[in-house]
């Protein structure tokens, strides 16, 4: 049996409860004693006054203990570690072995199906058991029958489920009827009750659901009632025969039938219940059948995918079933269009497992290339496709992206023309070198570590801290292996940590604002991109209101003081449940912890130690393998700020985007204005806000945003009446290109930064050609930046252009022509030696920019970028930005016992011999001989 959510709010659970239909809990073993260090929780269940054996028994805070009672009804669960549990007992046929009809309890004697709002929650001490945590359970409501046939034949493995509404939350009580048809759902709650019978608990043969009494559907279904302990039997059915949907797969060029398409059936319309999806596979002659029908009209699809995969193109089929009727479907599979080609490396050596993908707007293709290099990309429909090519689907050695024919970008793609029915052939690539990047990570004591999470992140993910890229290690090493040549961050944990080991970026640093960049070149092998990584430190605390309520859903952030504005991708973080939280593992050293509403915004953001800004915030410190617990926060009320947004004639704005951010608090909060214009902003902290409204569908020509518009916001007081009419939007647009050959350039990001004070800054990408629109402009001037280095998505190996003069945008206006050519980026390159004629292998050669410029919005500046000696103590450090450099050669890449100095011989940054870096050019010879 079981009990599962039918729908309502997702967040809902039942802990230890849900779980797959038709299965019954395993009977979890009885705890031993605590150990020392843990406490536990003892009691005794009763019903009825008697003792009840094998209820279970579920303690949950910080951390969980499960077990059954025995004969005598009691039980110890051990284990736990100190702190405060809710606790439940859960008996009937829902969790271990007893079968009695007793109702789901919370202690101290809460009958509830759901944990109370303010659950009792028990204390537990180290190394003491809280004793006399006692139940006693109630009897439950029941509905029982039998389930039969419409012949009357009693029917094993019917699924009956009792559906009721517990709150808002709707849940289904599920058991199977037995050997004889019979059936009992127990342990009700009292409420109303629907009964579905359906036919996918085991029974054997065509039978279509039935609801109670003798409905097709819930619409005309009888409820039952169940108040207290009653029981209401004779609740029956008996189930008709299924529709059924049969018939034959066939290729429409050969009528060859097919084996192995997958055949679906949904209904056409309305929200499909329990079993209304159907679907089956074609047999070695073609023919499927899909049985259980109700009566209804169904959409039929057949795909490949069921063991075919051949050039199939799908078919869809609306039809009508009724149950004890069966309908004839035949199906006829067209061919698609096929794209192939043969793929080799720079020699012309066939290369096999390199992943080949076709695209377009509406249609998607996937193969791999064999032995000798060749592939087919079957099943697709006529058009356009842009054509991908790049390592990762079993390939050895490393190969870089491109795109037909020859291309490293989307953008200057060739388009291949598929047609269905024919082969397109000839789509060939020679496949160009990647860079590759490996190491090894050990603990303090030099023993490798499996299993640790490392993420190899390019620029143009890097803002995001997404672990795309990642690898996990074996025996301590790792390998990144096809990468586009460039630049990449390696952070070691993959941002939250592996099994308290505290996460890292490349040489210790702690996080993306002072992470080193890997230099990986093509065709090089960049190995000693190691870690060792310590055992983290943990802050842990209670977050509650004024009134001393636990709150959940509070995001708790920790980051080094000074630290760009927090989120999930500058530093560890935790959301609060029940008031609780733990974050780690945390390096050593000091922090300041955040806390805000990650949802509702009701209370005002603040840092500890209650604090309304990240300056004024008390340091935490943490130490290794160490929790600094006691970090809690008391949650006030925010301020509020409220308006109206209208146009120039005064008419309403909906869906107008209005947001606050208070940059020394490091916090923001947005809203959406309604139909008439109106928004209201909560939760906001004493403090200056910075104001924003734009449109949140970015729609041309609608309107344009204004920013740096400030009010001030003193909680928990509201400020109204802070309205604003927006201007007809003005348009950017036009066209990158890149490289010595002028192709179109995707992925650009483009920003328009406002010349006058009241503007918003606009940023967008470029598409697919290269084009970019920049929408939602005011009236004003503007400098337009491409391929700006501190953009979210600024993609890599172009060097940054801005206009030479101020764009001038009107208001409503279109201002096209905003084109730019991007020159590549530069490189350094160089020979290491310890003496004239002695290569060294393993040295750090970094480039450190010279008074870099930081970012204007959110204070960062560019990275130092790294490249590893190779053996013959040649290295390049490339995807430089054009500008001035100074160059380090230390160890830390796999070599040791040589003095840090500069280039050229100098022994600080302060002699160091400044390099320019040109676009589209490399400077050699920066070379350095070490010295021990």
């Amino acid at each position: 049996a079981t009990i599962t959510a039918i729908g309502g709010h997702a967040g809902a659970s039942l802990p230890g409860m849900a779980r797959p239909a038709g299965t019954a809990r395993p009977a979890p073993s009885a705890s031993p004693a605590p150990p020392a260090g843990a406490g536990g929780i003892a009691g005794t269940v009763t019903g009825n006054g008697q003792p009840l054996d094998g209820v279970c028994v579920n303690a949950f805070g910080p951390g969980h203990g499960e077990t059954l009672t025995s004969a005598t009804g009691q039980y110890q669960i051990g284990h736990l570690r100190p702190g405060r549990y809710a606790v439940d007992f859960i008996a009937g046929p829902y969790c271990g072995k007893n079968s009695g009809n007793w109702l789901m309890q919370w202690y101290p004697g809460v009958t509830s199906l759901l944990e109370p709002r303010h659950p009792v929650r028990v204390p537990v001490a180290a190394a003491k058991v809280t004793r006399g945590i006692d139940a006693a359970m109630r009897l439950g409501g029941e509905i029982s029958g039998t389930t039969r046939s419409e012949s009357g034949v009693a029917l094993a493995g019917v699924c009956a489920v009792a559906q009721g509404l517990i709150g808002h939350l709707e849940f289904g009580f599920e058991v199977a009827s037995g050997k004889n048809g019979s059936y009992a759902v127990r342990s009700l709650f009292k409420g109303k009750y629907f009964v579905e019978f359906t036919p996918y608990c085991g029974v054997k043969g065509n039978y279509a659901p039935q609801w109670y009494k003798d409905s097709a559907s819930q619409a005309h279904a009888r409820p039952i009632e169940i108040s207290g302990a009653q029981v209401v039997t004779s609740v029956d059915a008996a189930l008709p025969p299924g529709g059924i949907i049969t018939g034959v797969v066939k290729a429409k060029t050969t009528n060859a039938p097919v084996k192995g398409i997958c055949v679906f059936a949904t209904p056409k319309s309305g929200i499909p219940g329990p079993g209304a999806f159907k679907q089956t596979q074609t047999a070695a002659n073609g023919s499927y059948k899909l049985t259980g029908l109700v009566t209804g009209k169904y959409v039929v699809q057949f795909n490949r995918g069921c063991g075919n995969n051949g050039n199939y193109l799908p078919v869809q089929r609306v039809v009508s079933a009724r149950t004890s009727h069966t309908v004839t479907l035949n199906a006829f599979l067209p061919p698609g269009a096929i794209v192939s080609g043969v793929i080799t490396d720079a020699h012309g050596n066939p290369v096999r497992g390199v992943c080949v993908q076709a695209s377009s707007n509406n249609a998607f293709g996937a193969a791999t290339s064999a032995a000798n290099g060749s592939y087919s990309v079957v099943a697709l429909t006529t058009g356009s496709y842009t054509v991908q090519f790049s390592g990762g689907c079993g390939n050895s050695g490393s190969y870089a992206t491109q795109f037909y024919d020859g291309q490293s970008n989307v953008g200057s793609a060739g388009q291949v023309t598929a047609t269905a029915g024919e082969t397109t052939s000839g789509i060939d690539a020679a496949m160009q070198p990647g860079g590759t990047i490996t190491g090894l990570v050990t603990d303090g004591a030099g023993h490798p570590l499996s299993g640790i999470c490392v993420s190899v992140i390019g620029l143009s993910d890097l803002a995001f801290e997404l672990p795309i890229n990642f690898h996990m290690t074996k025996d301590g090493t790792y390998l990144a292996a096809n990468l586009d040549p460039g630049l990449y961050a390696v952070d070691f944990g993959c941002v939250l940590g592996e099994r308290d080991f505290a996460p890292q970026w490349f040489r210790s640093r702690p996080g993306t604002s002072t992470a080193d960049l890997v230099s990986a070149p093509a065709g090089v092998v960049t190995s000693g991109i190691s870690a060792v990584l310590a055992r983290g430190g943990f802050i842990s605390g209670m977050v509650t209101n004024s009134a001393h309520v636990k709150l959940s859903g509070v995001c708790v952030t920790a980051v080094p003081p000074g630290s760009p504005i927090p989120s999930p991708k500058f530093g560890p973080f935790q959301v609060t449940s029940k008031g609780a939280y733990h974050i780690g593992p945390l390096n050593p050293g000091e922090y300041v912890v955040q806390f805000e509403n990650c949802f509702k915004y009701q209370y005002a953001t603040q840092w500890y130690h209650a604090s309304d800004t990240q300056q004024a915030a008390t340091p935490v410190a943490v130490h290794l393998g160490a929790t600094t617990s006691g970090i809690d926060a008391v949650m006030t009320a925010g301020g509020s700020v409220s308006g109206r947004v209208t146009n120039g004639s005064g008419h309403p704005l909906p869906d107008i985007c209005v947001t606050f951010a208070d940059v020394a608090a490091r916090s923001s909060r947005y809203t959406v204005t309604s139909a008439s214009g109106h928004y209201t902003s909560t939760g906001l902290a004493t403090g200056e806000y910075q104001v924003t409204f734009s449109d949140c569908n970015f729609k041309k020509h609608v309107v344009a945003g204004t920013a740096l518009r400030s009010v001030h916001v003193t909680a928990p007081h509201a400020v109204l009446g802070f309205n604003e009419r927006l201007a007809p939007a003005g348009v950017i647009s036009g066209t990158v290109l890149g490289g010595g050959a002028a192709t179109p350039q995707a992925g650009v990001c483009v920003v328009a930064v406002p010349l006058g004070t009241g503007d918003a800054i606009g940023s967008t990408m470029t598409g697919d050609q290269g084009s970019y629109q920049l929408t939602g402009l005011a009236p004003g001037k503007y400098q337009v930046y491409f391929g700006d280095p501190f953009c979210l998505s600024a993609g890599s190996g172009y060097a940054p252009q801005a206009t030479t003069s101020p764009v001038t945008v009107p208001a409503g206006g279109d201002v096209s022509g905003i084109n730019a050519t991007l020159a590549s980026d530069g490189a350094i390159s160089g020979v290491v030696t310890q003496d004239p004629d002695t290569p060294v292998a393993g040295e750090c050669a970094t480039a450190v920019p010279v008074s870099p410029a930081p970012d204007p919005l959110y204070g960062d500046t560019l990275h130092d970028a790294i490249a590893e000696t190779a053996a013959d103590g040649s290295y390049t450090l490339v995807g430089l930005l054009p500008g001035q450099y100074k160059v380090e050669f230390s160890t830390g890449c796999g070599d040791s016992g040589f003095q840090t100095q500069w280039w050229n011989d100098a022994g600080s940054a302060a002699t160091a011999t400044i390099i320019t870096v040109p676009a589209n050019a490399t400077v050699p010879g920066i070379d350095a001989t070490l010295q021990h």
